[in-house]
């Protein structure tokens, strides 16, 4: 067997803060989906989140939460998550848990929206808010079908190209990104 070696992480002067959060593969910016440098402990990727959150949320999908936000915001999407996994199962659809499922999400967003860090997002957090707002309206009208018309409501508008900055997926220009 090989002998297995940790390459050094990059001098958090030369991480790109966008793309490794944005890259990464489990949210932390500790890895990199593309094999680019990204910090070394999760007390300087957590520094640079504060740094780079405005900019990754803008570039996040309505309706979801950045990575990051979940790992070091506490953000959950539990309540979104709950109704496309179960839009067509039977037995009828189960709006108690949904709304459960909704009101764990909306506890952490309350929770995340008391601190200092939720200032730069709180634009952001506002829409978080009424698309959790849609995903129960949309549970709503699931549990009121019946089973066979509830086939075809699959709630596809939760599925959005979206940004939080109203881009809708396209490029924009931001100082130090090349993500």
């Amino acid at each position: 067997m090989p002998i297995r070696k940790r390459l050094q992480a990059a001098p958090v002067a030369q991480v790109d803060a966008v793309s490794c959060f944005k890259w990464s593969l489990t949210g932390d910016g500790l890895s990199h989906a593309l094999g680019h440098p990204c910090y070394s402990t999760r007390a300087e990727a957590q520094r640079a989140w504060q740094r780079v959150r405005r900019v990754i949320w803008a570039k996040t999908a309505r309706y979801h939460v950045p990575h990051p936000a979940e790992v070091y915001d506490g953000l959950t999407t539990t309540g979104l998550e709950f109704v496309r996994g179960h839009w067509n199962q039977t037995p009828p659809f189960d709006l108690s848990a949904a709304r459960e499922a909704l009101a764990v999400d909306r506890a952490n967003l309350a929770r995340f929206e008391a601190t200092k860090a939720a200032r730069s997002v709180r634009d952001y957090l506002d829409l978080f808010r009424a698309d959790l707002d849609a995903v129960e309206r949309s549970a709503e009208t699931l549990a009121a079908a019946e089973q066979p018309r509830r086939m075809y409501l699959y709630p596809s508008h939760l599925n959005t190209g979206l940004t939080y900055d109203g881009n809708g997926g396209r490029r924009t220009l931001v100082q130090g990104d090349d993500a």
